[in-house]
C-alpha cells in the first residue's frame, strides 16, 4: 500500500551514534499520530546505540545488551 502523496517522507539526520538498522520515519499532521505506537517506537528504535546490536542476528544477546544499556551499566 502506498502512503499518500500529500504526507512526504522525512530523513532523519544521522549522528556518529547511528547504527545501520534505522527505520524512516514519516512526517505526520497531527500530533496525536506522533503520540502513537509506531512513530514513537521508531525514535526509540533510532536513538538506540549501534553497541545494542549483536554482529549476528541474536534476540537473547540483543535483550541482554538491551538491559545492560538501560541499567546504564554499559
Amino acid at each position: 500500500m502506498m502512503p499518500p502523496r500529500d504526507v512526504p517522507a522525512r530523513q532523519i539526520r544521522l549522528t556518529s551514534a547511528s547504527h545501520p538498522n534505522r527505520v524512516k520515519l514519516r512526517t505526520s499532521r497531527t500530533g496525536r499520530y506522533d503520540r502513537s505506537f509506531v512513530p514513537r517506537v521508531s525514535r526509540l528504535w533510532n536513538n538506540l546505540r549501534e553497541e545494542a546490536f549483536p554482529s549476528s542476528t541474536n534476540l537473547r544477546q540483543f535483550k541482554n545488551r538491551i538491559n545492560k544499556i538501560s541499567l546504564g551499566s554499559s
